[in-house]
């Protein structure tokens, strides 16, 4: 058998995965899940779950007062990254306008002292 382990690792990766499944196939394992799932397993009747299912949509759905907290968590999370964005801009103005006149008092005092 040809392993790879000094690179990836894959053939021996699959080699053990093949052995217990084979070892699964032998016991018997593998034939027994699938009698137990299908055992499990119904053909559905729509006609006879309309009924139940119809009952318990009514009982699923939420009311407004219900849902408010949802709404205001949503209301104050988008009120916050508004917030956030406009006071992000107006820094990066007020970033801008401080450095212009940085630049400009400096021009000024450069002006002003003899060389």
């Amino acid at each position: 058998v040809k392993n790879d382990a000094g690179i990836k690792c894959t053939s021996l990766v699959h080699d053990v995965l093949n052995m217990h499944l084979v070892e699964m196939q032998g016991e018997g394992f593998i034939d027994n899940a699938w009698t137990e799932f299908f055992a499990r397993s119904r053909d559905l009747d729509c006609s006879a779950e309309t009924n139940d299912e119809e009952e318990s949509l009514d009982d699923l759905q939420l009311t407004l007062s219900q849902m408010a907290g949802t709404f205001i968590v949503h209301a104050c999370a988008g009120a916050f990254a508004i917030l956030m964005a406009v006071g992000t801009f107006l820094r990066r103005k007020w970033m801008e306008r401080k450095d212009r006149m940085n630049i400009g008092d400096g021009m000024r005092k450069a002006e002003k002292e003899p060389t």
